[in-house]
């Protein structure tokens, strides 16, 4: 009987032995396959980290190409901007070189039209369209030459009043910034010519017109003065 019970107890410690064993087996086991996940799931965390990494640098060289493809975008629109203002300015210079070409032409024709007498109408009218070009231009010079020009012709027809209008309009603008004494003095000997045409004597009464005399002389003097302050002998 002892022999029974003791080879039935064997039986089960073996069966508990092989049991033990089995379960240290399924633990060892448990265990490899816990560090394969817990290594598989560092390996993704690590993948995930890396490839956030990449997506974050990807963004981050997205917006640099955007920022870069925005500035792109307005240097082509600032250089269509440049070349339309360029084409305007080249079309408005064209404008302006035709309208040029076309004033020297109408003061050339003035001039050879206000030679004539039959024709000094005509030259009235052709500096009238020249003075006008001249103003809308901003060519002050230009345009009170013209008004000089004007008044010589109108003196030549005897309007006086229109001569001396024309030169008076020609001299206030060479009175402006910058101004230009040397044909303020001019202009001003010209309106005394003027006067000392009206104050020459009177072929029936043999009377001079005094005060047209006295405006000459005011004229002349002021002339004189410019003339002297710009050492100017032949003025």
């Amino acid at each position: 009987a002892t022999t029974l019970i003791a080879a039935d107890q064997w039986r089960k410690a073996r069966a508990n032995y092989q049991l033990a064993e089995k379960q240290k087996g399924d633990v060892e086991l448990a265990r490899q396959e816990t560090f394969k996940w817990a290594t598989n799931e560092s390996k993704a965390k690590e993948e995930a980290a890396r490839r956030a990494e990449e997506a974050e640098k990807a963004k981050e060289e997205a917006a640099k190409r955007a920022d870069e493809a925005d500035n792109a975008r307005q240097e082509a629109e600032n250089a269509r901007g440049q070349l339309r203002d360029a084409l305007k300015k080249a079309e408005d210079r064209a404008r302006e070189a035709e309208r040029a070409r076309k004033t020297d032409q109408l003061s050339r024709e003035a001039f050879r039209l206000s030679r004539r007498p039959e024709s000094q109408q005509d030259a009235i009218t052709q500096f009238d369209s020249a003075i006008n070009v001249y103003k809308e231009t901003g060519d002050r010079d230009a345009q009170a030459d013209s008004y000089l020009n004007q008044g010589q012709v109108y003196k030549d027809m005897g309007e006086v009043e229109r001569a001396e209008d024309a030169f008076n309009k020609a001299l206030q603008l060479y009175r402006h910034t910058p101004a230009d004494p040397q044909k303020q003095a001019s202009t001003l000997n010209n309106i005394g010519v003027i006067y000392s045409s009206a104050g020459s004597a009177d072929p029936v009464t043999g009377e001079a017109n005094q005060e047209a005399l006295a405006t000459a002389k005011t004229k002349f003097y002021s002339a004189l003065t410019m003339y002297r302050a710009l050492k100017d002998t032949f003025g």
